[in-house]
């Protein structure tokens, strides 16, 4: 019974972890809210995708936060494998990026654990403007552990990844 006990109390917290989101960034009126969820963890390519979802809010965004009053440009950390470009007045849409981790081996397995920053800024109309990043991990694999880095320009997590707790 103590066993089964324990079990579950370490899977509810191992599901928890994985449920939290982690805001980082601007509390603005008019912003650019950027969802950013890890969906897969490649240990052997030392990336991570992540899906990026982008919504401007306030005088920046159309009907809700669907489209963009004028051209957004979304900027990246150097680990990220470029910037992401929408247009004024299109229905913005998902995508998914590609991010470099360091450090770790798999060959270290079980206990490998990577490190790389997750980090945005947007410009709109050419013009800077505040971002939050609402960052969560998808990937039950492995888990993260996400702690703001301070940033004049944008919004900036520095990100730990490891194996997430096996489940029996």
């Amino acid at each position: 019974m103590a066993a089964v006990g324990l079990w579950s109390w370490l899977q509810f917290s191992e599901r928890q972890t994985n449920d939290t989101v982690h805001t980082v960034g601007s509390r603005a009126a008019d912003q650019v809210d950027v969802e950013a969820t890890v969906q897969r963890v490649d240990a052997a390519a030392r990336e991570l995708v992540l899906r990026v979802r982008v919504i401007p809010r306030g005088t920046l965004g159309e009907e809700g936060g669907i489209a963009p009053v004028s051209d957004l440009t979304l900027q990246t950390t150097e680990a990220t494998l470029g910037d992401l470009a929408y247009k004024a007045h299109e229905r913005l849409a998902t995508k998914d990026v590609q991010i470099a981790m360091t450090g770790g081996s798999i060959s270290d397995y079980p206990f490998d654990t990577y490190e790389t920053d997750v980090g945005f800024g947007a410009l709109v109309g050419g013009r800077e403007v505040p971002v939050r990043m609402l960052f969560s991990n998808n990937d039950t694999l492995f888990a993260t552990d996400a702690t703001p880095v301070p940033s004049r320009r944008g919004a900036v997590v520095a990100l730990e990844v490891f194996r997430s707790e096996p489940s029996a």
